[in-house]
């Protein structure tokens, strides 16, 4: 695998922020706060994928480092983020009450994986999004 100036995989578009680590059944979301700056070093518009396996409102996440990816995203407005949940309801809860902007940069959505979940479609219409 070839590796960037970041000693990162060239791959690195996919889960900057976060990394999912297996341990028999347990997923455990690790954040990653030195990745934070990656984007910021990044000339040339790129499409990140914020949380590939992982899943930024996990309740394993903290707040803080939300907080911190919403400012390195609002700090980097020539990037594209695309940010997939499973927990939209979490998601709309720190949108509306501690980030409170939308950013034209960040796509937003949830997996429907089967009917059991469609009503996470719900709760993503009513977070404020502009994508």
């Amino acid at each position: 695998m070839r590796v960037s100036k970041e000693r990162r995989p060239i791959d690195c578009v996919r889960g900057l922020f976060l990394s999912t680590y297996r341990t028999q059944q347990l997923r455990i979301q690790h954040e990653d706060w030195v990745a934070l700056n990656i984007p910021r070093r990044w000339k040339k518009p790129k499409k990140i994928f914020v949380n590939s396996l992982s899943d930024l409102f996990h309740e394993s996440v903290s707040d803080t480092f939300i907080f911190e990816v919403w400012k390195v995203m609002r700090a980097t407005p020539h990037h594209h983020y695309q940010i997939l949940t499973k927990r939209p309801e979490r998601m709309g809860e720190l949108l509306r009450s501690g980030i409170k902007d939308v950013l034209p940069n960040v796509w937003l959505g949830t997996s429907i994986e089967n009917e059991a979940v469609a009503g996470r479609a719900g709760h993503l219409r009513n977070i404020p999004s502009s994508i």
